[in-house]
């Protein structure tokens, strides 16, 4: 049994804040399942966002580094939001592993 919240496109698990905001979306919302995904990653998977479904904000943060005008190198903060379902609030032509 899965005790970790996870990707359902990698199977990787939720790290960093994003554990905390997943375990407060599954016990405001009754999920049991520990997999999430974005709309278009359940779509592909055979699932159907059902209607009036509300989904999960949780943000991806990694540093790259970016070449300045002036040749030198600096570390930035990238940040991207993802607004992530899960498997629950889908239907699924197949059964999906929770």
């Amino acid at each position: 049994m899965n005790t970790q919240h996870t990707s359902l496109s990698t199977g990787k698990a939720y790290t960093g804040n994003n554990i905390h905001t997943l375990n407060v979306a599954a016990a405001t919302n009754g999920f049991t399942a520990k997999t999430w995904g974005t709309y278009r990653q359940i779509t592909a998977q055979g699932g159907k966002v059902r209607k009036g479904e509300r989904g999960t904000r949780i943000a991806f943060a990694k540093y790259e580094f970016v070449t300045q005008e002036d040749g030198t190198m600096k570390s930035e903060l990238i940040v991207k939001h993802f607004t992530v379902f899960n498997i629950e609030q889908a239907d699924w032509a197949q059964e999906v592993a929770a």
